[in-house]
């Protein structure tokens, strides 16, 4: 009997196959600091692709932050920025520890953006971004950019994986 086997999840680790070339692709493009654009139709391993090359990149390599944004629950600009933001809040906070200083260095960066930093009971810090502005696609831009240049400067690799265009 000739049975098939197709995934419904991401997989990482020994569950992923092949993909060798497009994998020393997009390592390539992450190590170098280029931007990179996935497409496919769904279901065709974008994600575990992603993912396993960023796992793969990590374990040698501790200048690499990633963090994904998932677009698929997004239904303006506003929840667009809201979910940009909340990503580069997650991306300061890996990089960051809420010092009164680094928080100065934070609004240095991100200067037409209002930074707030969160502590849980546990100790754990959140940087939290939002807009002074109304034009949101310049607030996204914009916040994006500094990020990037930031990380450049620190030399950081930074890969922000964003999924579920679908509504775009």
């Amino acid at each position: 009997m000739n049975k098939k086997y197709f995934t419904t999840r991401i997989v990482t680790g020994s569950a992923f196959i092949n993909r060798k070339k497009e994998r020393d692709w997009l390592a390539n493009r992450i190590k170098q600091f280029e931007h990179s654009w996935i497409m496919a139709p769904r279901r065709y391993g974008k994600s575990s692709l992603c993912k396993q090359v960023l796992f793969d990149l990590q374990k040698d390599d501790d200048t690499i932050i990633s963090t994904e944004i998932d677009l698929m629950i997004t239904y303006d600009t506003k929840t667009v920025e809201t979910h940009i933001l909340d990503h580069i809040g997650k991306i300061l906070s890996q990089l960051f520890s809420p010092t009164k200083k680094s928080i100065e260095i934070v609004k240095s960066i991100f200067r037409g953006i209002a930074i707030e930093v969160n502590i849980d009971s546990e100790g754990n810090h959140r940087f939290n971004l939002t807009t002074r502005t109304s034009d949101r696609s310049k607030n996204i831009i914009d916040a994006l950019l500094d990020m990037d240049r930031y990380a450049h400067k620190k030399r950081k690799k930074l890969s922000s994986f964003l999924m579920s265009f679908n509504n775009f």
